[in-house]
């Protein structure tokens, strides 16, 4: 045995009995306390250290020490607080929400059949039209000058079966006495019907150039309210440009697209809940409308909705919140998504289960939105950790409410 004592170290010396072949040998403990440090060594008996008496004083002092370090270290460990809620059945509504945009019913762009210039403008944005009031002018300088032809050859026609009309008139007046031959007479009608015949022609001439002008006229095709101009006067248009869009003023519809994997559970005469953007007012609607086509750029379904009865609400391109309800369900178990862990392709929950939090295989119904609906797996009574990020299995768990305060 060999021990050095540090400066400032207390050396305690312990004995034992140690069994070498077959006769017993003094061997004794020792433990040196150094700051913090402890060294042990093993002394052969003859050494000056403590009597077999205190052996039985070390072993409870053994003992002693360790089951303190066990206490320490788990033993006083106290349950870990987390948030819970105990589920209790209540209804739920399975809600689709989406944002929407308010538009006519019809809508019109309309166009110029003819190129040119803008010379005028009557209307803007906003105002209300009925059919076939002139909203704007188009140059017709060329139709303009071929139309004041087509009148003054018409004008000419118009004195001509006068003036063959007199003649006629005449003509019959004089056979009647005997002083001209019946072929003059002929002769008359003929003049008479060529001449009208001619005025015939060129009123159907003017008709068609005073249409031809009256194309440059863009009118309204129906009575509505002007959305948009999106030109002004003096700009040169294309028989492509549009110069007014125009929608019907005596309905609208909300147009919304839904993701395809959830319209398709959606039907036709479903409720639905409108709320204008920048109002606090909930105006009910129903769905009227469900495209057949899906875009295959969006993968979104375009779905269309009916408001109610106030439709001043709704003004043509006014986004509006839309929550269709799907479905209702009378008695339900909610949880929020919180709650929720994915495991090896499973959804957990962690329910406190005597005092621990234990790993629960569930079902829902996978429905867009901050809580979902149980389907199986659980039921009512039960507590369940409302953060599954706050515990694992088999954790010493003490439940709580949100606010804090213990649950049970």
């Amino acid at each position: 045995m060999i021990a050095t004592e540090a400066p400032g170290a207390r050396t305690t010396w312990h004995p034992t009995m140690v069994a070498i072949g077959t006769q017993p040998t003094g061997y004794f403990f020792c433990y040196q306390q150094v700051t913090g440090h402890i060294r042990v060594w093993l002394s052969a008996s003859g050494e000056k250290m403590y009597n077999y008496k205190k052996l039985g004083l070390l072993g409870i002092s053994i003992l002693a020490g360790g089951y303190l370090a066990y206490s320490m270290s788990f033993g006083s460990r106290s349950p870990t607080k987390v948030a819970a809620i105990e589920l209790q059945t209540a209804p739920a509504r399975l809600v689709l929400a989406v944002i929407g945009r308010v538009r006519s019913k019809s809508l019109v762009d309309i166009r110029s059949e003819w190129p040119g210039a803008i010379v005028d403008m009557t209307h803007d944005e906003g105002d209300i039209v009925e059919a076939g009031d002139v909203l704007a002018q188009i140059k017709s300088v060329e139709e303009q000058a071929g139309l004041t032809v087509n009148l003054a050859q018409l004008q000419a026609l118009e004195a001509e079966v006068a003036l063959a009309e007199v003649k006629l008139g005449r003509t019959e007046t004089l056979a009647g006495k005997g002083l001209v031959a019946p072929a003059v007479l002929d002769e008359a009608r003929a003049s008479l019907a060529a001449a009208e015949a001619r005025r015939n022609a060129a009123k159907a001439v003017m008709i068609q150039a005073q249409a031809r002008v009256g194309e440059y006229d863009i009118r309204a095709p129906m009575q509505g309210i002007i959305l948009s101009r999106p030109l002004d006067p003096g700009q040169v248009v294309g028989t492509a440009d549009i110069i007014f869009q125009i929608g019907s003023h005596d309905g609208v519809e909300i147009e919304a697209e839904v993701d395809e994997f959830y319209a398709g559970k959606l039907q036709v005469g479903m409720s639905a809940l409108l709320a204008p953007s920048g109002s606090t007012n909930v105006h009910e609607g129903t769905l009227s409308e469900i495209a057949p086509r899906i875009d295959p750029l969006t993968g979104g379904r375009i779905v269309r909705l009916l408001p109610g009865t106030d439709n001043d609400a709704f003004l043509p391109g006014r986004s509006v919140d839309v929550n269709i309800l799907v479905e209702s369900i009378d008695q339900a178990l909610s949880l929020p998504r919180s709650a929720l862990i994915r495991e090896g392709g499973l959804w957990r929950v962690y329910v406190v289960e005597n005092g621990k939090a234990t790993a629960r295989e569930i079902e829902f119904i996978d429905w867009p939105g901050g809580a979902v609906v149980i389907a199986s797996g659980l039921e009512p009574g039960e507590l369940v950790v409302l953060d599954s990020l706050s515990a694992t299995s088999g954790m010493r768990v003490r439940p709580t409410d949100p606010a804090g305060s213990k649950v049970h």
